[in-house]
């Protein structure tokens, strides 16, 4: 479903919708009253929010990535049910009505061996997408750590995202999981936008 979505939404024109709104939730019951509503065509499960409300702390790299699993799982399978449920009452596809879920994957908590267990952990849960980002790890939240944000060099960056692009492909053949991996920047505060559009096109 969210590859229909991105593919409705190549480049924006003026006579299409700009963009994707996509609602950020942090445990199922938000996921739930979000995936209710006819309007939500995705969702993303936020760190920020989940380190917030599951353990009251900021985020700092103090969530784990099996605390995030577990409040992925149950939020996907609550926005499962809602999705079932109105295709149920419709009498359609329950493809028709399915509202992907992106899922924070931080920066994959920690070196190569923990993104790829962090990729195929989270698709598993079933995440549609993964966001890997390019902070040093432990993570810094961006709206507290502002230019205060550390970021890995260009170079890393991008085998960070191989390795998250390898472990995708074993969570699709291996498991039977098809994700995506969402490639994200915080370097914008600290390195500039030259760097951050850099970073992008790498």
């Amino acid at each position: 479903k969210l590859r229909t979505l991105l593919a409705e939404h190549p480049t924006p024109t003026a006579s299409q919708e700009p963009a994707i709104v996509v609602p950020g939730v942090h445990d199922a019951l938000s996921a739930k009253i979000f995936a209710s509503h006819d309007s939500t065509r995705a969702l993303f499960l936020s760190g920020f929010g989940v380190s917030a409300t599951l353990l009251a702390e900021p985020d700092a790299g103090i969530l784990t990535l099996s605390e995030m699993e577990d409040v992925a799982r149950r939020a996907i399978a609550t926005v499962n049910k809602v999705v079932a449920s109105r295709a149920n009452m419709s009498g359609g596809d329950v493809l028709d009505f399915a509202i992907p879920v992106i899922v924070d994957g931080d920066t994959g908590y920690g070196g190569a061996n923990n993104i790829r267990r962090t990729v195929r952990g989270l698709a598993a849960a079933g995440a549609a997408a993964i966001t890997i980002e390019d902070q040093v790890f432990p993570k810094r939240c961006t709206i507290a750590a502002g230019a205060g944000v550390r970021v890995v060099p260009r170079e890393q960056c991008v085998e960070r995202i191989k390795c998250a692009l390898a472990a995708r492909d074993e969570a699709r053949d291996i498991d039977g999981n098809d994700v995506l991996i969402v490639a994200r920047t915080d370097c914008r505060a600290a390195l500039g936008l030259n760097e951050a559009i850099a970073r992008c096109k790498a």
